[in-house]
């Protein structure tokens, strides 16, 4: 997977200036703080942030959004197809099956399945236009992931407000790399089948795979555990992690030499990229 340095740039600048005036001795002892500032920092500003025109979405759309969700989940007698609901509830987001039922308060973020059982490698961003997000795009993922790509594991579609206003109107989550013969053919069936409504926009830290669909690689299970993230996160959770790691590391060479090049901050990056992902992520120009 290769991050470019033009579309993290001002980001990682503004975080390093954050905290640039601290002392050597301070940036040590407030590694984990300054860590979670920086990362949150970069999720809540920058993927989070996505140059989309806002969509109000009607109040009608969205209660036949939760009837269709609810139904979408009736799973059959299935071992290879489990559907769940994903909901905030009580400000937390977690999974139910259809049989536990729906509480006052409940807002359905996603329709999710899991079909194959392995472990995941990386994952889709599928932006598509707010008139196509929710119920029709769910419709084509089915067609496209539940049975006809070995590479889907699991699969999501956001409800019509987040399909439309953020940085995914659904997510794929796959086995394979995003260089794989598997993942190009999934991502050319992608684009056929939503041909006219996929979004081209740019995706903050993600690879654009083709247009409206932006990827990247997941690191593996005790990286994870180390950055402090899991599969349920979202990319952006994940980017932001890492780059805090990078930008922390960056902070503290800068105290501890006098000179730092524009080189060597890259060189920087590229050491944490190297460490947490694995080879396979690599900052470019």
């Amino acid at each position: 997977m290769n991050i470019s340095w033009n579309n993290i740039s001002t980001c990682f600048n503004a975080c390093f200036r954050m905290h640039s005036s601290k002392s050597l001795h301070d940036i040590k002892r407030c590694k984990d703080d300054i860590q979670l500032s920086i990362k949150s920092h970069i999720y809540t500003h920058y993927y989070r942030a996505v140059p989309r025109t806002e969509t109000l979405v009607s109040t009608d759309t969205m209660e036949q959004w939760n009837t269709y969700a609810f139904n979408a989940v009736d799973n059959p007698d299935s071992r290879w197809d489990i559907r769940k609901l994903q909901l905030h509830r009580a400000g937390q987001n977690k999974f139910i099956t259809k049989g536990e039922g729906l509480l006052e308060g409940d807002k359905i973020i996603s329709i999710y399945h899991k079909v194959r059982d392995k472990p995941l490698k990386s994952r889709i961003n599928v932006v598509v236009a707010s008139d196509y997000a929710g119920i029709s795009l769910y419709e084509v993922l089915k067609q496209a992931c539940s049975s006809a790509s070995p590479a889907v594991t699991k699969w999501k579609v956001m409800n019509p407000d987040l399909g439309s206003n953020g940085p995914d109107s659904a997510v794929i989550y796959c086995s394979s790399e995003l260089g794989s013969a598997e993942l190009i053919s999934l991502a050319a069936k992608l684009s056929e089948l939503l041909e006219g409504k996929l979004e081209n926009i740019p995706v903050f830290g993600l690879q654009k795979f083709a247009a409206g669909l932006y990827a990247c690689d997941l690191p593996s299970s005790h990286i994870q555990t180390a950055l402090g993230v899991s599969d349920n996160n979202s990319a952006g959770e994940i980017i932001s992690a890492i780059l805090a790691k990078a930008c922390y590391g960056t902070l503290k060479y800068s105290k501890e030499h006098r000179h730092m090049s524009a080189s060597t901050v890259k060189d920087i990056i590229q050491k944490y990229f190297s460490s947490y992902p694995g080879d396979s992520w690599h900052l470019i120009d």
